[in-house]
């Protein structure tokens, strides 16, 4: 019985690391974008897009970050944030005035739906949950909102830790299945989706004054836009994308050779008792 109980530890420990883990994040590279920028989202595939807080459209980039083109509504109001929805291969835009409007956008540039979320002036950024296909948003008052992709308020909750709030960004960590969200002064916030602090970090950034924020999970690195247009890239020192590192890869060789040894006693008992 002791074999099979370090197996199960080791099958523990290694769901613990590849679990949920404090942000990590250091930058590794920067570009100039066009000045303004705010919202950022990557469709996955080879295009960027990126927000003008003077503009009611987001500029298109290529994976070099060369602009291409535009994107984007007309008549839809400059963009906070912007979020990629691979579910849909849609684009969900937050338009922060009035109305705090969601556009959902297709890529031919028409409006597919929208829905005001019934603040003024407040909102700042959303967020696409692969999930269950449903929303994040974040608001410059500390709140962040789960909503249905068509506006119904799921669940809600006041950012908590050291100088949280005034979001201006926020993104899935699809890996980890946490809420990645900046505010504060170029502070990034991690959260579970209950609303439970997991960590935060101080961001060294390139550009003035962090805006929006995209996550690629597969690579681990996090990209943030600024208001002066330049994007800062930053890796993610404790998890790098879905691939375990060497301890976690030990950590499975053991739990997996324990319980490998107490399968082969076990029918070594049989095969005597049989005998």
């Amino acid at each position: 019985m002791k074999t099979f109980t370090f197996s199960c530890v080791g099958i523990a420990l290694i769901l613990g690391v590849v679990g949920q883990a404090k942000a990590a994040f250091i930058p590794v590279d920067s570009e100039t974008l066009i000045p303004f920028t705010w919202g950022i989202a990557y469709d996955g595939d080879a295009t960027w897009s990126v927000g003008q807080f003077i503009s009611t459209g987001w500029a298109l980039y290529d994976t070099d970050f060369i602009l291409t083109g535009s994107g984007g509504a007309s008549n839809t109001g400059a963009k906070r944030g912007l979020a990629y929805d691979g579910l849909t291969d849609t684009v969900f835009a937050a338009r922060r005035d009035a109305t705090d409007a969601i556009y959902e956008v297709s890529l031919a540039n028409t409006v597919v739906q929208q829905f005001n979320t019934g603040t003024s002036f407040n909102l700042n950024g959303v967020a696409t949950d692969s999930t269950d296909g449903s929303l994040w948003l974040a608001y410059f008052d500390g709140v962040i909102e789960n909503r249905t992709s068509t506006g119904g308020l799921i669940s809600s909750f006041v950012g908590g830790g050291v100088g949280a709030g005034d979001w201006t960004g926020i993104v899935v960590d699809s890996f980890n299945n946490t809420l990645l969200v900046l505010g504060g002064v170029d502070e990034l916030f991690e959260y579970d989706k209950s609303g439970s602090l997991i960590g935060q970090q101080a961001l060294s950034l390139a550009g003035n004054n962090g805006l929006g924020v995209e996550y690629i999970a597969d690579t681990g690195k996090l990209y943030v836009t600024s208001q002066d247009g330049v994007l800062t890239i930053l890796q993610d020192a404790g998890r790098i994308g879905a691939v375990p590192e060497p301890s976690t890869l030990t950590l499975f060789a053991l739990g997996g050779a324990g319980l490998v040894v107490f399968v082969r006693r076990r029918q070594q008992r049989r095969d005597h008792t049989a005998t």
